[in-house]
């Protein structure tokens, strides 16, 4: 279809939300075929319908009512027509035949009495009865007033009709999902080879018994040539394929046409089959053996080594369900220990979150036996490392041996996998170190964007649904796309294709539906998009008409739904603020346009969504005056309580008082709204932050010198050069990051307005921080891509008092910046049966160096470091080469070098 069209170009695309943009992109370039009409048959996954938007015109048919709102729903009906029935049953009888079908009264009695069903029909054609005797028997045997009864016969007519051995098999399959299953599945449920098995299905196709699909494909195969011998061969789905070459390898493409097997059983037929054929079983008794059947063949058909069996599009997917329905805590935890199956599952589902749903299901069973195993260390463990660990090049076994975490026995299980593999085993990874050790580890790591400049991001509320993040993907780039992620999913549902822009900011309503982004920051133009309906909205104004050029200097959506509202906030003009509320496809005033005496520096939603935090600067005549205004707008009363304070402040000792010559003080640069119980503002004058508490009756502070004097705190004085500042929704947690320490950020936890204790967290050039709403969780993005979620509840977090920090000290408490060598690269294998690892490092001093680890030694490892004369990229070592080789890919320069004591600093 593509080549009739004039599509080209398809060698670049590397997942079909490629596809589906790019031939959005091709059709709003080329209108004469974007009116064309696609048909879109047998939809089963109302997921599919998004790559479906490119076609403007469409027909769609589904068993599933699922479809989008621009379709039309057309029902079709459940039954066939008695012509329809008598046509079916005409195909399937014998080129020769001369029995008469139609206007047969034994024929119509027994389509009368199954009701005519598509399925009931069709099993019935499969009988290939052509005798007056035969449908006799079928008018006998079924019930004049009961279609499900009789529905229910005609399965077991069908089935009695095959030969002994091929009904004890069909009976079998009763264990598989509703879903498409591969032959390699079968086989191994049947214990024989796969071309029996496609003949065994072949002859249950003629039956009507099951379809059966045998398509050919074509994958890619890369065979990688790595200093002149052949390193490894990869084989991926076409349109997946994202191996590139590199300085070290030689990279060639085959197309490899292989064929697939598949085989659907209606879901009906699934569940009579579930069903035992004797008394002597209950039905769950009979599903749990018909699971047992299956794992014991995955087991003969992988020799015991699950990671071992081919990917079939099933196993993978669906081995874990099967291990619990058949209730064998033996295979949950020999599987969940297989870490070589666990990194097959987590390439090919290219998230960690079905494998993860699947662990907390078999962790939670083998609780229920009594197994107390720490198997949830393991789930931590990858959802921590999910952004890594999904890179195909990094290998999950060594992984778990280097990567710094604090569970032994996973550790002590990777090196027993480790000892099992070949010389083949270790590969090149990289693997990004944290510069500094914090007080709490990120429980989740995610990667959203690609390059430097995406580094804008917004998190929906997860009270409403799993959490959804919109961010950038090639910002500023030639291929610019909106992308929003399913966060627990690590799934991209929707994007947006701009081609060469830079997104300034971006935005999403508290329910995930809504984004919206812009171009510009001065001058910024909104748009948008409702992601589920795939539709622009517009501004509108005063009778319907519609704004046209929505320029907002601030654009923020309400953190909570009111009434099931969305609600949005805007800040156009300098002195005027206005409240908008979506419906539909229109945005639309709830608030009228509020405008002020003064300036509005900021707006911000505070108190969880039910209030708005106005800070004005205040000019009376173009006469400045050293007052700034905190407005609280309670919308619901429409009404605001107004907070004075200075503008300029100066210090003196642990003392803040009002300036009185702006030129020598310090001027307000943040504020915060906090509104736990008490009244209190967080405030920061440049480097000065500290927390203003709130009287009724003291609400004018920037006159009053022994008022605002009482009443700010400072915090302690290790807070200095704060770049960013930012309360929890609760007001039980205020983050602050450092200007010239962005690897260092604090959170701050408040009681009783005062500040207690604090946390330090892990990042590398911090981009933007968000308190997760409603939750004791935080995200942190870097300029790197790398998300990580905080959990600031619970015993793992190790808070501060600061009274143990010794704050009295004349100097005061700085975070201590610490260096962790980077590793560039790293390599292990086995010398004289010890386990060895080699990493390629900076030093504090820029220099590059060569670190040797003896591995084995479970605690303490001991350390070799080796000094470079120059600088290099990689590095290999291999079992029991006494040497490493070193390779600098700008030059192709190899350099062996020897690694010893002697050499070691």
């Amino acid at each position: 279809m593509a080549w009739i069209i004039g599509i080209r170009g398809f060698e670049f695309l590397q997942s079909l939300e490629f596809l589906t943009d790019y031939i959005e992109i091709f059709f709003s370039e080329n209108t004469e075929v974007s009116s064309m009409l696609f048909v879109f048959d047998d939809i089963w996954n109302e997921e599919f319908y998004k790559y479906l938007r490119f076609a403007k015109k469409s027909v769609a048919t589904s068993r599933f009512n699922h479809a989008p709102y621009h379709y039309t729903r057309i029902a079709a009906k459940e039954q066939l027509t008695e012509d329809e029935a008598i046509e079916l049953i005409e195909k399937c009888q014998s080129t020769d035949s001369r029995y008469k079908l139609k206007g047969n009264k034994l024929v119509n009695k027994v389509l009368k009495r199954c009701g005519y069903l598509p399925i009931a029909v069709d099993l019935i054609a499969g009988l290939q009865f052509e005798s007056d005797e035969k449908w006799q028997e079928l008018v006998n045997d079924f019930s004049k007033n009961d279609d499900t009864k009789n529905l229910l016969k005609t399965f077991e007519l069908s089935i009695v009709q095959l030969l002994p051995e091929h009904a004890k098999m069909y009976r079998l399959l009763g264990v598989f999902e509703a879903v498409k299953i591969p032959e390699e599945s079968f086989a191994s449920l049947w214990k024989i080879g796969n071309g029996e098995a496609t003949s065994i299905l072949k002859k249950l196709e003629i039956k009507s018994l099951l379809k059966f699909e045998d398509k050919n494909s074509v994958i890619g195969a890369y065979y990688a040539m790595h200093l002149n011998h052949i390193h490894s061969i990869i084989t991926v789905p076409l349109i997946d394929a994202s191996y590139r070459a590199n300085n070290l390898f030689t990279i060639y493409f085959l197309l490899c046409p292989i064929s697939r097997k598949f085989c659907v059983l209606h879901n009906l037929m699934i569940e009579y089959l579930r069903q035992p054929i004797d008394g002597k079983l209950s039905k769950e008794q009979y599903f749990i053996l018909l699971n047992k059947t299956l794992i014991e063949g995955y087991y003969e058909k992988s020799n015991g080594k699950w990671s071992t069996y081919p990917d079939d599009g099933y196993y993978y997917q669906y081995l874990i369900y099967h291990a619990l329905q058949a209730k064998d805590g033996k295979t949950l935890k020999e599987i969940i220990r297989d870490f070589k199956w666990i990194s097959v599952k987590i390439h090919l589902d290219s998230t960690i979150y079905n494998l993860c749903v699947d662990m907390e299901k078999a962790i939670d069973y083998l609780k229920s036996i009594g197994c107390e195993e720490q198997y949830q260390q393991l789930a931590q463990l990858l959802q921590r490392y999910e952004s890594i660990l999904l890179n195909e090049r990094i290998d999950l076994i060594q992984a778990m041996i280097t990567l710094d975490h604090e569970f032994d026995w996973i550790k002590e299980r990777a090196l027993e996998l480790a000892k099992e593999s070949n010389d083949e085993y270790w590969k090149i990874s990289r693997i990004n170190h944290a510069k500094v050790k914090a007080t709490i580890e990120p429980s989740k790591s995610k990667r959203i964007g690609k390059t430097d400049n995406d580094r804008h991001i917004a998190a929906s509320n997860p009270c409403y649904g799993n959490m959804r993040i919109i961010g950038t993907e090639n910002n500023a780039g030639n291929d610019c796309r909106i992308v929003i992620m399913d966060y627990e999913k690590s799934k991209n549902i929707h994007q947006i294709s701009l081609g060469e822009s830079n997104i300034r900011q971006v935005a999403i309503s508290p329910d995930g539906h809504i984004i919206a982004y812009t171009l510009d920051i001065d001058k910024a133009k909104w748009k948008v998009y409702n992601i589920d309906e795939n539709e622009e909205l517009c501004f509108m104004e005063n009778n319907d008409h519609e704004l046209d050029d929505p320029y907002f200097k601030e654009f923020k959506f309400c953190p909570v739904l009111h009434n099931s509202d969305i609600l949005l906030v805007t800040l156009g003009q300098k002195r005027a603020f206005k409240v908008w509320k979506i419906n539909g496809n229109k945005i639309s005033f709830t608030y009228k346009q509020v405008s002020l005496d003064f300036a509005i520096q900021s707006i911000e939603w505070v108190n969880n969504g039910s209030q708005i935090m106005l800070w004005l600067s205040r000019t009376i005549d173009n006469s400045f005056i050293n007052e700034c205004q905190i407005q609280i707008w309670n919308l619901h009363l429409r009404q605001y309580m107004s907070i004075s304070v200075p503008e300029f402040i100066i210090q003196t000792e642990n003392l803040c008082v009002p300036a009185i010559d702006v030129a020598e003080g310090h001027q307000l640069s943040a504020v915060c709204y906090v509104n736990n119980n008490n009244k209190s503002l967080v405030l920061q004058y440049d480097k000065i932050i500290g927390l203003l508490t709130l009287k009724d009756d003291e609400l004018n502070l920037w006159s009053d010198e022994n008022s605002f004097k009482n009443n700010f705190h400072l915090f302690p004085s290790f807070i200095t050069d704060i770049g960013n500042a930012v309360i929890s929704s609760a007001q039980q947690y205020i983050f602050l990051s450092w200007y010239f320490y962005n690897e260092e950020v604090v959170v701050l936890k408040v009681a009783n307005n005062q500040i207690q204790s604090y946390c330090k967290l892990i990042s590398s050039d911090l981009q933007q921080f968000l308190f997760i709403p409603e939750s004791g969780r935080v995200l942190l993005y870097d300029d790197s891509n790398m998300l990580y979620e905080y959990v600031l509840q619970g015993d793992s977090v190790q808070w501060i008092n600061l009274e143990d920090e010794g704050q009295n000290d004349d100097e005061g408490y700085r975070p201590r910046k610490s260096f962790i060598n980077p590793i560039m690269d790293s390599s292990y294998a086995y010398l004289s049966n010890n386990l060895v690892g080699i990493h390629l490092i900076k030093s504090e001093d820029n220099e590059c160096q060569v670190k040797v680890l003896n591995l084995q030694q479970e605690t303490n490892p001991s350390q070799l470091y080796h000094t470079l004369d120059q600088e290099y990229n990689q590095c290999y070592i291999f079992d029991n080469l006494q040497s490493v080789i070193l390779i600098k890919a700008s030059s192709y320069e190899l350099v062996i070098t020897q690694a010893s004591p002697t050499h070691s600093n």
